[in-house]
């Protein structure tokens, strides 16, 4: 069993949580079992060690792009990267995969997600690009919901790209950006390698297939 108080302070370190959505997260956890995460960006192909992944599942009524500047694990405060964010949008839809915990790892991959998505460098900054909510989606094979932790776009974050630049713009941006994981580049080929692997498909495909393009020619020699 789940000790509620080291649960509760384990959800206060997600922004966006108050307690009412706590309370509810905290009543399915105790009837379930589990807690599930929503991934579609990095945790598909590098998941929290606590978690098994259950792939096929939509979001629905949400856009998916690079909102999000990254100074910590693909960039520097002096060049940001970028990296995928969520925002509502009503004639969208995200597909990804769920990442679930289960009793006693519970409490460990809540803290490993929170210091994951939200990294604070030696000096106090801190990536606040998330805020997390407790959200349905949908299981691909039998249309079955399941409630699930997301990150979405922290809009009040200054960190938060309002309106993404163009195709180009992005791509010149990504170019010059590198982190403690590597390249911004790595991070988009990745992402375009396990999404063909899992054959992940959505309302953001054309997009991410141009971006991988164009910044292929980026890296060809002049």
């Amino acid at each position: 069993m789940v000790d509620i108080v080291q649960l509760d302070e384990s959800l206060q370190l997600l922004n966006g949580l108050d307690e009412s959505k706590r309370n509810i997260i905290v009543e399915s956890i105790q009837r379930n079992n589990q807690i599930s995460v929503f991934a579609y960006g990095s945790l598909l192909w590098n998941p929290i060690k606590y978690a098994e992944m259950e792939q096929n599942c939509i979001l629905q009524g949400y856009k998916k792009g690079f909102f999000c500047e990254d100074f910590f694990y693909r960039g520097t405060f002096e060049r940001k990267g970028l990296t995928l964010g969520l925002k509502e949008k009503s004639d969208s839809y995200v597909h990804g995969a769920l990442l679930i915990a289960k009793d006693d790892k519970i409490l460990d991959f809540l803290k490993a997600f929170a210091e994951r998505e939200t990294p604070a460098t030696q000096d106090g900054r801190v990536m606040d690009i998330y805020k997390y909510d407790f959200i349905e989606v949908t299981r691909s094979g039998d249309g079955t919901p399941v409630y699930a932790l997301t990150c979405i776009v922290n809009e009040e974050s200054e960190f938060c790209v309002d309106i993404p630049e163009t195709i180009k713009g992005q791509v010149s941006k990504m170019s010059q950006a590198e982190g403690r994981n590597g390249t911004n580049f790595e991070y988009l080929f990745s992402l375009a390698a396990k999404y063909k692997e899992l054959n992940i498909k959505d309302t953001f495909t054309p997009t991410l297939d141009e971006l991988c393009e164009k910044a292929r020619l980026y890296q060809l020699p002049l």
